[in-house]
């Protein structure tokens, strides 16, 4: 079952907003708020923007509820942070290395590190098939 609606209404009143001042800041207007915060179940383009542009850990936001104690925790720090536990070792490694890859000048170098990445990343779908989704997630946080 999602908190989405429970969190998004949470979320606003702790900014102390109105549903018309916080669509505003949402970019959807009040009506469309309304609904969200009604239990109409967002659209994926909506989740992301607030992933994007508010670092919501959104597997945070949809299976859990929001509380005045656990408010921070729904906030990403580091993008590693929206992974499942088990697979954030693997994010934050993936991360590190695309971070090095685009601080190397050298073009033959980049694509060495490239092509280890790639095998590091076949190498771990094939070790654990349900890896696939959180790799995906990955490639939409990164826009690859």
């Amino acid at each position: 079952m999602s908190h989405f609606s429970h969190n998004l209404k949470f979320w606003r009143q702790q900014k102390g907003l109105s549903q018309k001042k916080f669509a505003i800041e949402l970019g959807i207007n009040r009506g469309k708020l309304a609904t969200y915060e009604e239990a109409v179940e967002p659209r994926q383009e909506f989740l992301l923007s607030l992933v994007d542009n508010y670092h919501i850990n959104l597997h945070y936001f949809l299976t859990r509820k929001m509380t005045e104690g656990t408010f921070d925790t729904f906030f990403l720090d580091d993008p590693a942070q929206d992974f499942i536990v088990d697979y954030k070792p693997i994010g934050s490694t993936i991360i590190s290395k695309i971070q090095l890859m685009a601080n190397e000048q050298e073009f033959e170098e980049r694509r060495k590190m490239l092509d280890e990445l790639t095998l590091d990343v076949s190498r771990m779908i094939e070790e654990k098939q349900n890896i696939q989704e959180e790799l995906l997630l990955l490639m939409k946080r990164l826009k690859l």
